[in-house]
């Protein structure tokens, strides 16, 4: 079909303002902000699917305080002192690099003696990594005084869950003890992951350094962190890619000391019990894990790499268009089966992408634009043909000049009116024609096409909505009055 030359006009026009109304409209509002970000996480596990789990994993080993681990131990939960100063000697006798527990460790015990055991125990580690949180009131809550001198470091274990649909995708990487930001002069603090790598890298934490939007490990690594200080999560393995033992089986003395040689060990709950699993794109985690999966990005320098918002919508604006004019170029059969082609491809295109170099889009926004973009033109060239063709139809059936049926209308709508009529229903039937027209129009050729017009129109006028009036000749009008 050939369209005039102003159509890519009103086709731009169109895709434009559904390119404003999306991104000035619906996204600020969020309104398909939880379909978006599952779509997204479908590709970010199709992508990861692609993936081998990073050599690095082996690095890392989790303790699990399970169910089986709750029912061996033969205490209530949660566990005395002493059991945790117990659990921390023995893995601590295999020479792991670094020990961290995933426990608040807030007031004091019944037993003072045993919380000073349990310092003493962190204290000879000497390198235990503790875990402080954030209160309901927005308070950076430590452990015990005790506990966090005998410690290497303490840091932040809460994590960031998104507010549409409360799955974990950030961790805070830097937090601001009293809230705000560092150009305010607040003081801040760093994340568990972040201690537990300068731990390991042997980089004293005052070394340290939060730079605006980043955070330097000297002397050559350097990870970037949004103005709020978090990261997005790169999620590289499932919890049973890590290695994980249960607690009751350390307890036991069931395994070799020589497990937790060099490695990373981080002690934290499994159990439903605890509470602590949370939704994630992988699905339900428990706490630990997640923050295995953060540790773990950081020894691989795994970051994921996300598309600035501005080259974001311009490449939603190219498709768009793109799209729009291939469906007003082509039937609609063909144009919904090149855009499946295009659309298959450019997912393909973007898995490959995010499994090999970790790149990140609005993958959803993408797709939803061209299916805009392909259906808004369609509906539009359904609209335009509608229009045309009642067009037609008018100009088929209408005099234009007079405002008056034609003659052909009028013999089709008296012989139905005819045939479906009633008994003893009558109609008038007329020819009216206008006298010594042709001398008028030799005379007065001009104004001879007023005159039929003024007696059509009088004509109409008198008799109302009962007539239905046409042209019969150059000066002749049939007319059927109905009763």
């Amino acid at each position: 079909m050939r369209y005039p030359r102003e159509e890519p006009v009103k086709i731009i026009y169109l895709l434009v303002l559904i390119f404003i109304v999306y991104n000035f409209l619906i996204q600020p509002w969020g309104f398909l902000k939880v379909p978006a970000l599952s779509v997204n996480d479908l590709f970010f596990n199709l992508g990861r699917a692609r993936k081998a789990v990073p050599s690095q994993i082996s690095d890392i080993v989790v303790v699990a305080v399970d169910n089986s681990s709750l029912k061996e131990v033969g205490q209530k939960w949660p566990w005395s002192r002493q059991k945790f100063a117990e659990l921390i000697s023995k893995i601590s006798a295999g020479g792991p690099k670094a020990i961290y527990l995933d426990f608040s460790f807030l007031g004091k015990s019944q037993d003072e003696a045993s919380d000073r055991q349990l310092a003493e125990v962190i204290k000879k580690a000497g390198n235990v990594v503790l875990a402080g949180y954030i209160n309901e009131d927005g308070e950076y809550v430590q452990p015990l005084d005790i506990f966090v001198s005998s410690a290497r470091a303490v840091g932040l274990a809460n994590y960031k869950p998104d507010a549409k649909d409360s799955k974990v995708r950030n961790m805070r990487a830097v937090f601001f003890t009293k809230g705000g930001s560092a150009s305010q002069g607040l003081t801040f603090d760093y994340a568990v992951a972040v201690k537990i790598m300068a731990l390991v890298k042997g980089i004293p934490l005052s070394g340290l350094r939060y730079e605006g939007e980043r955070i330097v490990f000297p002397p050559d690594l350097e990870v970037a962190v949004t103005k709020a200080g978090t990261l997005p999560i790169n999620y590289l393995a499932r919890d049973a890619d890590f290695k994980s033992v249960s607690a009751g089986k350390i307890f036991a003395s069931s395994l070799e000391p020589s497990l937790f040689q060099d490695k990373i060990v981080l002690i934290g709950a499994t159990a439903n019990i605890m509470h602590d699993i949370h939704p994630t794109p992988l699905g339900k985690t428990p706490g630990i894990y997640i923050i295995a999966n953060s540790l773990l990005m950081l020894l691989t320098g795994s970051f994921i790499h996300e598309l600035p918002y501005i080259y974001e919508i311009l490449i939603f604006l190219l498709f768009s268009l793109a799209i729009g004019f291939l469906s007003l170029r082509f039937k609609a059969a063909y144009s919904a089966l090149v855009l499946s082609g295009i659309l298959f491809l450019s997912s393909l295109a973007y898995i490959f992408l995010e499994a090999g170099y970790n790149f990140r889009m609005d993958i959803f926004s993408l797709i939803l634009f061209s299916l805009a973009s392909y259906l808004a033109v369609e509906a539009y060239k359904y609209i335009s043909l509608i229009v045309e063709s009642e067009k037609l139809k008018g100009m088929a059936i209408r005099d234009s000049a007079l405002d008056i049926y034609t003659q052909r209308y009028f013999q089709l709508t008296v012989q139905a009116a005819l045939k479906n009529s009633s008994a003893g229903r009558s109609n008038f039937f007329c020819l009216i024609r206008i006298g010594e027209f042709a001398r008028l129009n030799e005379k007065y050729p001009q104004a001879s096409a007023n005159l039929i017009k003024a007696v059509a129109d009088m004509t109409k006028e008198y008799l109302g909505k009962k007539i239905l009036l046409a042209r019969y000749g150059e000066s002749e009008f049939s007319m059927c009055l109905w009763n």
